[in-house]
């Protein structure tokens, strides 16, 4: 979080930050919308929504990795 504060001026359109409160005591994770119907679909609507930005995405509180991944850019060194 305090990286992604440091850079938000390198990032002036865009900075995500998604907490999906995988550990936060008496909430439920959070879960995909329910559109699009697969989760490959929702996955597919994201990444076409920041494809092509230069924007840092900070993903807090998941689960696991398979919480994260849907959420990732697709394209190649978009994300480290």
């Amino acid at each position: 979080m305090h990286l992604a504060q440091r850079l938000a001026e390198q990032y002036p359109g865009s900075q995500y930050f998604i907490d999906l409160h995988g550990f936060t005591p008496g909430t439920n994770p959070l879960t995909p919308e329910l559109e699009p119907a697969t989760l490959e679909r929702r996955s597919a609507l994201w990444r076409s929504h920041i494809s092509g930005a230069r924007a840092p995405l900070v993903v807090d509180n998941a689960v696991d990795a398979a919480y994260v991944r849907p959420l990732l850019p697709a394209s190649p060194g978009s994300w480290s």
